[in-house]
């Protein structure tokens, strides 16, 4: 079992911590027999410990074992076929050996390395990479913008971070107080309980979405006024991730737009109410490409369309913010890169502060800046990883179907949300009614222990029901991801022939 000591080292999801974690894990793991003295140690260290070093030991992710698990011990179809299968991380390795791997080779020569990359720099990041950054997100996600447009797209309005989930602890942290409370439409990304948790110590609340999986008005009053009665004060900010986490779905305009209405009409009867868009999976989507595979009708919009879009006036000048990095989008979330918008300039100059303590190493700036400015090669890549993402996607989406086994299309991500709970009942035992999120807990460390395939169970996402679990479809090459298909199809059919055959006596 992982100790929060162990799950800690993982808070805020970042790629350097996540390793911590792992060796951590793995070497307590070899030293079971030292047990009473690490439980001893621990002890001691703990009630050393601050309040916001108690928050600290909290878990980011509560099916962090079974991930440990398959990082220890994964698939290979030679030397070890009987491996875990790792389909609970959102991270995209389609790319990488073949496209962005030679890509980041050709970068590595001393004479390329600029001197600036070397010492200390801006504190919001450096100006060749915030700038081609701010290209590229105006060129490939905000190229539609209103006229006039209150954001504005240049290296000064850019805030650079050690990925989006520092970009967002950043912000967090300068707008809001400790117990403030954030309303985040759920299901939502697990680590944002930890990221909005583990510094700025803010308050989560879910919104349910309707039974399109859309984020309405009515939903947004309706969480806002229980999040108030519940902890005896108003919300301070909304967070909206689109594309969407794990749903894999993209906000239409008028979505959007009854959002932005939503939040004004609150700051206009005198709340404080900030806007924050994570635009993560911007340049993940694949609505065109899937197409021509097949022609399955979609759920939601078929291409992303940016708050910086809908939004305008006060809302857009001083309370709407949005983060994006590479993390996501080029497969590369141990660069450790994400950035921040702000219409707000107080904002900006207060995440620049923050930022001295998340920053970008110069040398991961300079290598991320070169490779941004190349807009020809962008262009290819992001055609290319939408093609792969794709029929992956595809791929999962047909043993589903195959399986009988209800799905939220995508159109957008890394991930499938796949709705399971028609196999929850197949799992108790026969005796006193079980409850289902028990049965969901059951069905995850079965897979895990029993067929070595992880899943992210959808109680880690809020989900409104027991039963749903994110399949992420881009973490393994296309034949290791059949191998993990074909896993579950074999456990989906062992249950339901299990359960026939009981019928049956």
């Amino acid at each position: 079992m992982v100790s929060r000591r162990d799950v800690a080292a993982i808070m805020g999801g970042g790629g350097g911590l996540l390793v911590v974690a792992l060796l951590h894990w793995n070497k307590k793991k070899k030293n079971n027999n030292n047990n009473n003295k690490d439980l001893d140690k621990n002890k001691t260290r703990h009630s050393a410990l601050s309040s916001r070093g108690e928050r600290l030991m909290l878990p980011a992710l509560p099916y962090m074992e079974g991930v440990m698990r398959a990082f220890f011990e994964p698939y290979h179809a030679e030397v070890a076929p009987d491996g875990f299968i790792l389909l609970a991380v959102a991270e995209n390795k389609l790319c990488w050996s073949d496209i962005l791997m030679p890509r980041v080779d050709r970068y590595f020569k001393l004479e390329n390395l600029p001197e600036w990359s070397s010492g200390y720099g801006p504190t919001q990041g450096s100006e060749d990479l915030r700038k081609a950054m701010a290209l590229v997100m105006a060129r490939r996600m905000y190229h539609e913008l209103p006229a006039p447009c209150p954001f504005k797209f240049g290296a000064e309005d850019l805030v650079l971070a050690a990925g989006v989930g520092a970009a967002l602890s950043n912000l967090f942290y300068a707008i809001t107080e400790p117990g403030d409370v954030v309303l985040i439409p759920a299901p939502y990304y697990s680590a944002f309980d930890a990221d909005l948790r583990a510094f700025a110590d803010l308050v989560r609340f879910p919104v349910a979405l309707d039974d399109n999986f859309c984020l309405t008005p009515d939903a947004l009053e309706d969480a806002y006024r229980r999040a108030w009665r519940t902890h005896g004060r108003p919300p301070r900010a909304l967070l909206v991730t689109n594309p969407h986490n794990p749903l894999g779905r993209i906000a239409t305009v008028d979505e959007l737009r009854g959002v932005v209405e939503w939040c004004d009409a609150k700051n206009a009867d005198g709340n404080d109410l900030d806007l924050v868009s994570d635009e993560i999976y911007a340049l993940s989507c694949f609505a065109n490409e899937k197409a021509l595979l097949h022609d399955a009708p979609p759920l939601g919009a078929t291409k992303f369309v940016s708050l910086a879009n809908v939004v305008n006036g006060d809302l857009a000048t001083h309370r709407a913010h949005i983060v994006w990095g590479l993390s996501k989008d080029f497969g590369v979330s141990g660069f450790r890169v994400g950035a921040l918008w702000s219409g707000d300039n107080d904002v900006k100059a207060a995440t620049s502060t923050a930022a001295i303590f998340t920053a970008v190493s110069g040398l991961t700036q300079a290598i991320t800046a070169e490779i941004l400015g190349d807009h020809g090669w962008i262009t290819a890549y992001v055609d290319e990883n939408a093609r792969r993402l794709a029929e992956a996607c595809v791929l999962v989406e047909a043993i589903l179907t195959k399986l009988g086994l209800p799905f939220v299309p995508p159109l957008a991500g890394m991930f499938i949300f796949a709705d399971l709970s028609s196999l929850l009942p197949l799992l108790a035992n026969g005796g006193p009614a079980e409850d289902l999120w028990d049965l969901e807990a059951k069905m995850y460390a079965d897979l895990v222990d029993n067929h070595h395939l992880v899943l992210t169970p959808g109680s880690s996402q809020h989900a409104k029901t027991p039963g749903w679990f994110r399949i992420c479809y881009a973490y393994v090459q296309p034949d290791v991801l059949k191998v993990g298909m074909d896993r579950l199809e074999a456990y989906v059919t062992g249950l339901r022939a299990t359960a026939a055959a009981a019928g049956a006596e």
